[in-house]
């Protein structure tokens, strides 16, 4: 069998395109969808559908819905091909003749010369056996079927696993087309095997599963390369997934040892005798898109209900051309999407979108009406008994929305999505940073792939959440993902939106540029660098700093700008730049010492103890500087305090008032004399998580988690530690760069704790090279490797 793919489609509850199933399960998109059904008792019943098909059409329309949206995708404009049709077999809501009357209007829809229906979820493998053997020149397969109907899925809630078996997936719908032609097409997906065989487990009894009949399919596999991914049904049900776990481990040998599998199913629900086209379908849009590798070999498989087995192998054709999405890997890249354009002179473009609320409709009389009405007591009794549906549609729980509406529903679920990562990024671990990143980049996938109105439904989502910094991030970073300038265009207009006081959003915008990679990026920057506005000035600042593209004459000139916050991205940039430019802005961070305001001033202090200049100390020697800086002096006690002033230190410590950041300097100061201080604030509700994590910085993490809050549990570690009081201890040992550096290569530290580490041991060290802790992880790791040798090559002795 050699059966070449030149078109594939699908439609279910996650999305419209083919393209929509590759990028937005990755990203957990479209959000869930209100359960359509309610039980008899009131509970409800989730059963997943596609919103934007009608949830008014008869059970065969919303079937003949389903798989035009797919064929329209799949055949182009390719008419009067046989037609294959994988239809569910007859039950209650979809008789013998309807099914009959379903695929010919199917086979209607494309001009077919004939058409062929096949039942159940493996019975896409005897139609590709059928193609094969009847030698035709080109088909269409269509497969599809769905749950939302009251009979339909109240006879799967009738039936439900029991207590011992793993729960079953929700129901739901689906449709999938392929269009295969006869030989090799260059550079084609091609499917070379396809074969069936009845099983002996189906879903209507309780035979125990022995696996023989897929496992006899899989030994009659030919010879070749291992295969790489496998697109089936393994997280469906019981009788499936031991199915396949049993036949995979008996033909172990088969399989690549990086292949992975693919439910589908898992991501939307069950979709019945859709099942195996859509597996197929699925299959060959991964690896047009970039997710499954190409010419590898893949493996699909299905089991109908009535106990039939199905596999087809098949190869990945050539890399998809240029211009095809693919998924980023490391990092933003911007990529070419045509797009609509924004208009620009709205703040909020949304024309053309269906709103999945009709305000206008909304009776808020009658919503509360319910809850007020509190007589009778209990319901009365019907006149005659009846007996309730098991299952009811629940209108006022049912949501359509055109697909306009579904695509800006899965931007702003994306954005969102995006804004509460970006947050986790910084504030998380450094462990698990990897894996926040891939999940970022897989929604800014989502949003790109989202279509042409993409940035048009970022810009309502935008506008809508403009008081989020973090969602200012996540549509910076978003919107840098598209090629062009209409993009550019739209993020400078966010930003001249800004309001002047907004310095959170402005660092995290100019984080989100630095962080992405763009063909108008710097022209973004230099533009806002130059703007009139203060606010863009700091922004362009900061990302030209972060990326080293600006001079030691830019920034000396940003020192007297009248803004403070352009001063602060200018006192900020001095870290990135290389060692002899920081030496020659020392006469600029001197005088912004002793005239800035409290966190500019901190700001130049910083940086000229990291370059280990002599000014540093004034914040310890000159009463209005200390008294300017105030808590902010503990930091500096971290980064240039000497043995001689230890009893400063203390006192210092000890005496003023107790905050979070001042608990954490007092823990990496490591003064035994500030134990009692930390011990005390562990009974203060607000500062007792900072207590504890100051006491592990000094002792270690000698305690379990339900004992961090007591004081004496602390006090039986320090105990058995017999602390020196003229020495300094980390993590329970005695303070040097070494034990700091190993701190930092742990990955248990947040972005803003080791960015503390970093300039500790900067300082420490002597190296004022700089080692940016804000890049993506691979980098971050990366910059820290030298600075952290180096540190270790010192053996404590620094």
């Amino acid at each position: 069998m050699t059966l070449s793919i030149v078109g594939l489609g699908l439609c279910s509850p996650a999305g419209a395109l083919a393209r929509d199933h590759v990028f937005f399960p990755r990203a957990n998109a479209p959000p869930p969808a209100p359960a359509p059904f309610v039980r008899a008792d009131g509970r409800p019943f989730q059963v997943g559908h596609a919103r934007f098909v009608p949830p008014d059409l008869d059970l065969p329309d919303r079937l003949v819905a389903l798989g035009g949206i797919a064929l329209e995708e799949a055949r182009g404009s390719e008419r009067g091909m046989p037609l294959f049709v994988c239809l569910p077999a007859p039950c209650e809501g979809l008789p013998a003749a309807a099914l009959d009357d379903v695929a010919s209007r199917l086979a209607a829809m494309t001009e077919s010369s004939r058409v062929d229906r096949f039942t159940g979820a493996a019975g896409v493998f005897d139609a590709l056996a059928r193609i094969e053997a009847h030698a035709l020149p080109a088909a269409v397969l269509v497969g599809v079927d769905s749950f939302f109907h009251a009979d339909r899925a109240a006879a799967l809630a009738a039936r439900p696993p029991g207590p011992f078996e793993p729960a079953r997936l929700w129901p739901a719908e689906g449709a999938g087309a392929l269009v295969v032609v006869r030989g090799v097409r260059r550079g084609a997906h091609t499917i070379l095997m396809s074969k069936s065989v009845l099983g002996r487990g189906t879903d209507d009894d309780d035979e125990p599963v022995d696996a023989v009949a897929l496992t006899n399919l899989l030994g009659g596999l030919p010879e070749g390369a291992p295969l790489r991914a496998v697109f089936g049904q393994a997280r469906v049900d019981a009788l499936r997934s031991r199915e396949w776990e049993w036949s995979a481990a008996r033909q172990a040998a088969k399989f690549h040892p990086e292949a992975f599998g693919v439910c589908l199913e898992a991501e939307i629900g069950q979709v019945g005798a859709a099942a195996g086209v859509m597996a197929l379908a699925h299959a060959f849009a991964s690896v047009r898109h970039g997710v499954c590798p190409s010419g590898s070999r893949l493996l699909v498989w299905a089991i109908s209900r009535d106990g039939t087995r199905g596999i087809a192998l098949g190869v990945g054709g050539d890399p998809a051309p240029e211009g095809t999405l693919r998924p980023l890997e490391d990092r933003v890249r911007a990529r070419a999407v045509p797009l609509e354009s924004v208009f620009q002179d709205e703040q909020a473009p949304s024309g053309g979108v269906d709103s999945a609320f009709d305000e206008a409709s909304f009776d808020p009389d009658a919503a509360l009406a319910p809850a007020n009405d509190i007589l009778p007591l209990e319901r009365s009794l019907p006149e005659t008994i009846t007996t309730s549906p098991l299952l009811s549609l629940a209108p006022g729980d049912l949501r359509p929305v055109s697909r306009a509406a579904f695509y800006a529903e899965v931007v702003s679920h994306c954005a969102e999505t995006l804004a509460m990562l970006g947050k986790a990024r910084e504030r998380s671990p450094r462990l698990g940073v990897r894996d926040i990143e891939e999940r970022l980049l897989r929604q800014v996938d989502a949003i790109v792939a989202s279509g042409g109105r993409a940035l048009l439904h970022l810009a309502t989502d935008w506008a809508e959440h403009e008081e989020d910094p973090w969602r200012w991030f996540g549509g910076t970073i978003a919107a840098m993902a598209f090629e062009g300038d209409e993009a550019r265009r739209f993020v400078s207009r966010r930003i001249d939106a800004l309001p002047d006081d907004a310095d959170a959003h402005a660092r995290l915008v100019s984080e989100a540029l630095a962080l992405s990679e763009h063909a108008e990026l710097f022209s973004l920057g230099r533009a806002l660098h130059s703007s009139a506005r203060p606010i863009a000035r700091a922004i362009g600042l900061s990302f030209l700093g972060a990326r080293g593209a600006l001079t030691d004459d830019e920034v000396q000139r940003s020192f007297s700008d009248p803004s403070p916050l352009v001063r602060a991205a200018a006192l900020d940039a001095c870290v990135a730049r290389s060692p002899a430019s920081q030496r020659a802005l020392v006469p600029a961070l001197r005088s912004a010492l002793l005239v800035e305001d409290k966190a500019n001033a901190f700001r130049a202090a910083r940086q000229l103890a990291i370059l280990g200049d002599v000014e540093a100390r004034r914040a310890f020697e000159d009463p209005a500087v200390a008294a300017r800086l105030g808590a902010l002096v503990g930091e500096l006690y971290v980064l240039a305090g000497r043995p001689e002033d230890a009893a400063a230190a203390e006192t210092f410590f000890t005496r003023q008032t107790a905050t979070p950041a001042l608990l954490s300097a007092a823990g990496r100061w490591g003064s035994p004399a500030v134990l009692p201080r930390l011990l005390q604030c562990l009974a203060d509700e607000d500062l007792s998580f900072a207590a504890a994590e100051a006491l592990v910085v000094m002792l270690g993490p000698a305690l379990a988690p339900e004992e961090m809050r007591d004081a004496g549990a602390f006090r039986r570690v320090m105990a058995s530690m017999r602390l020196d009081a003229s020495s300094r201890v980390r993590r329970g040992l005695p303070y040097s760069p070494v034990v700091v550096a190993n701190e930092c290569a742990s990955g248990e530290l947040s972005r803003g704790d080791l960015g503390r580490r970093v300039d500790e041991l900067r300082a420490r060290l002597g190296r004022p090279e700089p080692a940016p802790v804000w890049g993506y992880a691979a980098d971050v790791e990366a910059s820290l490797a030298p600075l952290l040798r180096a540190a270790r090559d010192t053996k404590g002795k620094a």
